[in-house]
């Protein structure tokens, strides 16, 4: 039975109806040219008649109690992590479903139709993921397709993997992959039904994921806090956890998310990142930053101090591979309150280039810090203390590349991927981007309460977007506003004789002349 990780585990644990933990892609796909009308249709049988394989055939197997006492040292009411078990049939028509958009099918339509099918939690008692076939789009012209997959079977490094491994370079309408169908084949179906072996393999999971979660622990308490903060940091106070502003957005979690989706051209930021000296990263999370602000401010509430993001990072070719999530997350100190376009880009830029340089903990280390973190953040929203304490951040930002060249699900193109993502304690809203093709397709989601209208927030973004165009084009000469190399990551070098003694050629001639010129002056005024 392959085991679940602490921290695949704590996405299962903190799962409730007001924090539901699945993700997943948004994809919208142009059937072939000379399609059917029943095409769609056609496409579900597809994927109906496609079995899936590893994780996708896991299923929950839920801890044996030790009822009888048969592990010494273990309370009656043992609490052993679940693991997975992978079964040898999955009934897809409870997994792949239809669903029809009314007219005209907009991109509205169906954000909200995406909403609606996000919020309610995946059954338990099968494998965790939904794949939803949406007809209708564009008066019936394009179609999408939304798959909902609990987060400890995969984080979003892996799904960004598949999104290109399970699709085709070509259309191809007899054979091709689907997500949860991978080439290395199934995984083998575990009939055990010996409660000997059970509690035998449950023990050795126990007594594993309780070394692991102790380590983990103790490695935070041996470090302290100072492991919490990347070294060398001149601004160590501002690292420290908790200490992001307050805002509207920091409400007790509940039913309901609301949720947006728009898309940039890539090579509109990537000139704009060739003009001004930054990465498309920091150029998105600055007008991520301005959007943001400008979206609090329609209600009366931007904070004055500097926001935090939550940026995951991803650990995956640190650690296990065999773990569904192997990610952590830094914070970035955001742009000052009164800061303009560019003096924002050149304080974010400062930021991450400073995460990057400075932080030297171990990928085990680090994991530690984001559990303990998120437990401590889970505990404040368990004691109803959202609203009362600072957040971890403001904002979780994700920026997740993808394919560059066009990928077909069968013969039907794959035209906008957008990713869907959940909500994590100590952070209620995530905006991720991810790029394919010719452009970055962004999602913004958020709790419904604190944030009605997500739509108002993408339309600031793209604003942000163009004001950095504008401060940058409209100046005559090169802006650069690359990050600062620290003074003790600069390299020292010592001046030669003659760089000391000799002077430029040009200023000299340039004093030369400024003398003959001074000279000239005082003859004049002679005369006169």
């Amino acid at each position: 039975m392959p085991e679940i990780s602490p921290l695949d585990y704590a996405f299962l644990l903190l799962e409730s109806d007001e924090n539901p933990k699945h993700v997943g892609p948004v994809k919208i796909l142009r059937p072939p040219e000379g399609a059917p009308a029943d095409y769609v249709s056609r496409f579900v049988i597809k994927l109906r008649q496609q079995q899936p394989n590893s994780p996708f055939n896991y299923k929950l197997k839920a801890a044996v109690p030790n009822l009888l006492g048969v592990l010494p040292g273990i309370p009656s009411a043992d609490l052993a992590l679940p693991q997975w078990r992978a079964v040898s049939s999955v009934n897809m028509e409870k997994h792949v479903f239809h669903h029809l958009l009314p007219e005209p099918g907009s991109l509205v339509q169906l954000t909200q139709k995406v909403q609606e099918l996000h919020q309610p939690l995946l059954n338990r008692s099968r494998p965790l993921w939904e794949c939803h076939v949406i007809e209708g789009l564009d008066g019936g012209r394009r179609f999408a397709i939304y798959i909902k997959i609990h987060h400890s079977l995969a984080d979003g490094v892996l799904l960004a993997t598949r999104l290109i491994t399970n699709t085709n370079s070509t259309p191809d309408p007899e054979s091709g992959m689907v997500f949860w169908a991978l080439p290395e084949g199934v995984a083998k179906p575990d009939h055990s039904e010996n409660l000997i072996d059970d509690v035998s393999l449950m023990a050795k999971s126990l007594i594993k994921s309780s070394s692991m979660v102790g380590d983990m622990y103790m490695s935070v308490l041996r470090s302290g806090v100072g492991a919490l903060l990347p070294k060398g940091s001149k601004n160590k106070k501002q690292r420290l956890p908790f200490t992001a502003p307050i805002t509207q957005l920091d409400r007790q979690p509940g039913i309901g998310r609301s949720l947006a989706f728009g898309k940039l051209e890539l090579a509109r930021i990537k000139t704009l990142s060739k003009a001004v000296g930054a990465t498309i990263n920091d150029l998105l999370l600055t007008a991520v930053d301005m959007g943001v602000r400008r979206y609090l401010a329609d209600s009366g509430a931007e904070p004055k101090q500097r926001m935090v993001a939550l940026m995951p990072m991803s650990l995956r070719d640190k650690l296990d591979p065999s773990q569904a999530n192997c990610v952590s997350a830094v914070t970035v100190n955001l742009g000052r309150a009164d800061a303009t376009p560019l003096e924002r880009l050149r304080d974010i830029s400062e930021e991450t280039a400073e995460m990057k340089n400075g932080r030297e903990l171990s990928a085990e280390t680090t994991m530690a810090n984001s559990l303990v973190l998120s437990g401590l953040a889970q505990l404040s929203e368990s004691l109803n203390l959202v609203g009362s304490i600072s957040p971890l951040g403001n904002f979780v930002f994700s920026n997740v590349p993808g394919a560059r060249e066009a990928r077909y699900q069968f013969d039907a193109q794959i035209e906008e991927i957008y990713p869907v993502s959940c909500l994590i304690p100590g952070s209620y809203m995530n905006i991720t981007a991810y790029s394919y093709g010719a452009h970055i397709y962004m999602q913004f989601i958020a709790l419904e309460k604190a944030a009605p209208n997500l739509n108002d927030l993408l339309e600031h973004v793209l604003n942000a977007v163009q004001e950095l165009e504008n401060a940058v084009f409209t100046k005559k000469r090169s802006v650069k506003v690359s990050a600062k190399v620290p003074d003790d990551k600069k390299p020292i070098t010592k001046p030669t004789k003659s760089a000391v003694k000799k002077k430029p050629a040009k200023a000299t001639a340039k004093k030369a002349a400024g003398k003959k010129a001074s000279a000239t002056g005082r003859k004049r005024r002679s005369k006169l």
